[in-house]
């Protein structure tokens, strides 16, 4: 997977070098608390330290009948690093959750979260 490359540092992003400026996952990723899609940063957060950011490759989006929200799960206790391991010390590719179905329930039931079929599907469509 190609990462973020800048005009003036041709190399792919790096999280590891990126976490050594010890911010917040939010800070790039300003969904992640509070809406559906963690998001990712404005040009205007890279411009001060890199000339002009390229174009992210973004990654594959879930299915259209699946209803996947950052916010609740993050109101719900889960850290970035439950999902998506420890990405301040990786470069790309950062770990993607397993999103089968399975993995969903499973992990819903070790944390005793609903397994209603609506929370995460849409009905009746």
């Amino acid at each position: 997977m190609a990462g973020l490359a800048c005009a003036a540092a041709p190399a792919p992003f790096s999280h590891q070098r990126h976490a050594g400026l010890k911010r917040p996952c939010v800070v790039c990723h300003p969904g992640a608390v509070k809406s559906a899609r963690a998001g990712l940063p404005t040009a205007a957060q890279c411009q001060p330290c890199h000339a002009q950011p390229a174009p992210v490759q973004r990654l594959p989006r879930l299915k259209s009948y699946v209803i996947f929200g950052h916010a609740a799960h993050a109101r719900a206790g889960l850290t970035c690093a439950e999902c998506h391991g420890a990405a301040a010390q990786l470069d790309l590719p950062v770990k993607r959750p397993d999103v089968t179905m399975q993995a969903c329930m499973d992990c819903h039931q070790d944390r005793q979260a609903s397994l209603a079929c609506n929370l995460c599907h849409e009905l009746g469509q």
